[in-house]
């Protein structure tokens, strides 16, 4: 993964909180930062805020890549509560999945 590639992945996942910030109260608006703490004890996210940002990742994934990317499944509860305590370790999260099915395009 180019770091191109890695900024893209993080921009896409600000735009996604964007879309979420949309649905949302404004005392609840989530801060569009690559340093936003999402599901951690100081997180701001709770399961369904969670459950529509995942979608929307997903969602904004398959437009730029043309493939379906499942960000969370039957896995390990620990690693997926690490990978989305924040917006950073999301993108890596984003990445590894991203690169164990092989969907990133070569272009930008």
């Amino acid at each position: 993964m180019s770091s191109l590639q890695s900024a893209r992945v993080i921009s896409l996942i600000l735009a996604a909180i964007e879309d979420l910030n949309l649905q949302l109260p404004p005392e609840r608006k989530i801060p569009v930062s690559p340093d936003t703490n999402l599901a951690s004890p100081e997180g701001l996210l709770d399961s369904m805020g969670m459950v529509i940002l995942i979608s929307c990742i997903e969602d904004r994934l398959r437009e730029w890549t043309g493939a379906e990317v499942i960000l969370s499944n039957e896995g390990d509860a620990t690693v997926l509560s690490q990978a989305f305590r924040t917006v950073r370790t999301l993108a890596a999260h984003v990445v590894h999945c991203a690169n164990s099915t092989r969907v990133f395009p070569d272009k930008e």
